[in-house]
This record gives C-alpha cells, structure tokens and sequence, in this order.
C-alpha cells in the first residue's frame, strides 16, 4: 500500500536511528560512548542504505526519476539494506571528517566484478540565517569517478551546492579502480566549530585495500 504522513514515518524512522546507533556502538567500529557515532554518519548509513521506490514495481506510478527526489528523498529507511550488505559486498564508514577550507579526501579502491557502487556524504550544517540567500554555510562536495564513469552528487552534472546529503549510487559499476573524492569549496566553520560529516562507501571491494593514508574500517564483508 502506498501512503503519506509523519505519524507512521517519524517513528519508524527514530526506531531505526535508535538500532543504527546501538549497532555501531556493539561493533569493532572504533566508535564508543567516549566518542559516539555523529547524527551525520547514521543518518549517512541509513540513506546509503534506503531503498528506492523508483526502482520497486509501480515506483513509476509514484516518482518522476530515481532518488533522491522531492517525493521520497534517498528512499524508504531499510535496515536490511543498511545492516546487511549482500554477499560479496563490503560496507566502509569513514565518521568525524576534519574538514575545512580547501580540504581534500580521495578515497582509492579497486572493485572484482560489475556489481552495484554507491556512496554517501552527509554532514550537520552549521546553523545559517533564514534572509541567506542560499541555505548552506559549509558546503562539501562528492565526486566518484572509474572506468569511464565520472558522478556528482545526487546525480548532477555538476557538484551540489543545495544539499548536505549528497549519494551517488552506480547499479552496475564495472570492475576497475575507483576514487571517491570529498572537497571542501567553501567552509566557514571547520570541523572544530561547525558540526560533523561523515562518508559511506559500499560495493565489492576488500576495505582493508582501500588507500587514504587513514586506517581502513571493515565492518561487513560477505
């Protein structure tokens, strides 16, 4: 059944948020009560995860193009999908990026197989003032490139200036090598003083191969 409303999303949607967090917090994360999880990595994990109505039987019916979108947003919350990447499928979180001015985080893998490849930015804005002339005050871009492949946030053919959740999800991403860029064009307050961001990175690849001079997190291989 296809229906609207807060009153059966919001809690749904808090109930998830609620075993995300204890999931990260049970997990060799690295993250603890002493340095919890950012609202920017599980709400990051829970889009990564989202499942896109666009692409489920009748979608059509509902949405003019895949997600996100002004009708489902990154698509209907799915621990399944977020938890419990397929076989052969791996799930690498990076929380509490440094960012600041001019920052510069390249991501290099190497994927086995065509298979699905899709990443997430998110990160809490720092709070701005309703006469701006544009919402953002941090603005942090995603870029994944590989085998001919070269995709923006949120599907645009340039970078997102709008949102502070940016995807790129590739169906069938052929195998090769990938880099998953985050830059930092304008940022007004650091990581010190405007909030936290985060990235999610999943497909068929090894997280121990990944190369980002940080050491790799790998939660979920299958």
């Amino acid at each position: 059944a296809y229906d609207t409303g807060t009153s059966m999303a919001c809690p749904l949607a808090a109930g998830a948020v609620a075993l995300v967090r204890e999931w990260l917090l049970q997990s060799e994360s690295g993250l603890s009560a002493a340095r919890p999880p950012s609202g920017a990595l599980i709400k990051a994990i829970l889009c990564e995860g989202a499942s896109d109505l666009h692409a489920e039987p009748d979608g059509w019916k509902y949405f003019d193009g895949p997600a996100p979108n002004n009708a489902e947003g990154w698509g209907r919350v799915s621990l399944e999908r977020t938890l419990f990447p397929e076989e052969g499928t791996s799930l690498y979180i990076r929380d509490w990026l440094p960012f600041a001015q001019d920052a510069v985080f390249a991501y290099e893998l190497t994927t086995t197989n065509t298979a699905p490849l899709s990443a997430q930015l998110t990160w809490v804005d720092h709070p701005g003032t309703a006469e701006a002339a544009r919402a953002l005050v941090n603005d942090l871009d995603l870029v994944v490139s590989g085998p001919g492949i070269l995709a923006y946030g949120n599907g645009g053919t340039e970078p997102d200036e709008l949102n502070n959740n940016e995807s790129v999800r590739l169906e069938a991403a052929p195998p090769g090598t990938y880099i998953i860029r985050v830059s930092c064009p304008q940022i007004i307050y650091n990581h010190r003083e405007g909030g936290a961001a985060a990235l999610v990175i999943r497909g068929a690849f090894d997280p121990a191969t990944i190369d980002n001079g940080l050491r790799p997190l790998k939660l979920i291989v299958r």
